[in-house]
């Protein structure tokens, strides 16, 4: 058992140190992302309000071993219209860390990367939730 938690645990420190060098490097084409105010995989204000939000986030994972999915955001706040997008994920670790690839988004988003010149890199979200990764339940989580 010794020698999985150290597996584990070295494991951990490598994909954090990628990570961070990948940010650090990409730091103005990569943007971490919270899963809140709609969930929205856009660097836009929309899809957030003070007064109130609708949002449906699905996601879908391939059904055989390769880490990537499908995902699509759809909402509407009491001051937009109806505004997605949807694209691609790719699971580096399931429920800690995940990148999003848009591929399509509605217009009132695409006004907002024009009026802000977000190009595409910008454009590409990352979620890393490190109070998930707990060496302790990830090893609690291993099937022999």
């Amino acid at each position: 058992m010794a020698e999985i938690s150290e597996t584990l645990i070295e494991d951990c420190v490598k994909l954090c140190t990628v990570l961070s060098s990948r940010v650090a490097v990409l730091s103005d084409s990569v943007n971490q992302m919270n899963e809140n105010h709609g969930a929205f995989k856009s660097p836009t204000a929309l899809g957030q309000s003070s007064k109130w939000l609708a949002a449906l986030n699905l996601k879908m994972e391939a059904p055989f071993a390769i880490p990537v999915g499908v995902y699509a955001d759809i909402g509407v706040t009491e001051k937009s219209e109806v505004m997605y997008n949807a694209g691609f994920s790719f699971r580096i670790w399931r429920d800690i860390c995940e990148v999003y690839f848009p591929v399509v988004w509605s217009n009132d988003i695409k006004t907002a990367y024009e009026a802000n010149g977000i190009e595409y890199g910008e454009r590409i979200r990352f979620t890393l939730n490190l109070p998930a990764a707990n060496p302790y339940k990830l090893l609690s989580d291993i099937k022999f």
